[in-house]
């Protein structure tokens, strides 16, 4: 019965994580979208390492049968196979986790209001419309990048890694 459950679960986990990966993208699922990625991911990890460490175990049980004349070792059953692949599904879902933590962003965010959209056309100059931008409140790249410098959130180094160089009049 425990097979069936398992079974069932990381095969709906698995169908329901490729329909979310076909239809949505990060960004568009929101917060409970990328929950529910990890949950499924967990799900479906959950399964195929369940069933690996079963299969695992019985392969060692026979050939220590086969090759160990005195004691062979013992195969773990479906419920401790289970046990472990709680934990080891696990693992890749915290480290995609980690990936993110820690980060913080630099941005460039242009608010168009109707003055910029008249400076809008091709024969305006970029610096014209960056000049009206910062004017009306736009913070650019580099002073963003000062301010988290100044809070202490970064380094130098990082900041650097990140910037795009400077463009040369």
């Amino acid at each position: 019965m425990r097979k069936v459950i398992i079974s069932v679960i990381s095969l709906v986990g698995l169908c329901l994580l490729v329909l979310l990966l076909n239809v949505t993208t990060p960004i568009s699922a929101g917060p409970f979208g990328v929950l529910l990625f990890f949950v499924l991911t967990y799900s479906v990890l959950f399964g195929v390492v369940t069933f690996f460490v079963y299969l695992l175990s019985n392969l060692i049980s026979h050939l220590s049968s086969v090759f160990m004349a005195r004691r062979p070792l013992e195969a773990l059953n479906l419920e401790r196979a289970s046990y472990l692949a709680t934990i080891l599904s696990a693992a890749p879902i915290i480290l995609l986790g980690l990936q993110s933590v820690g980060r913080i962003g630099l941005y460039e965010l242009l608010t168009v209001t109707p003055e910029l959209r008249r400076l809008l056309r091709p024969e305006v100059d970029t610096a014209d419309i960056r000049r009206a931008a910062c004017e009306q409140g736009m913070r650019p790249l580099r002073v963003s990048a000062a301010f988290q410098l100044a809070k202490g959130v970064t380094t130098f180094a990082e900041v650097m890694q990140v910037l795009p160089p400077l463009e040369e009049d």
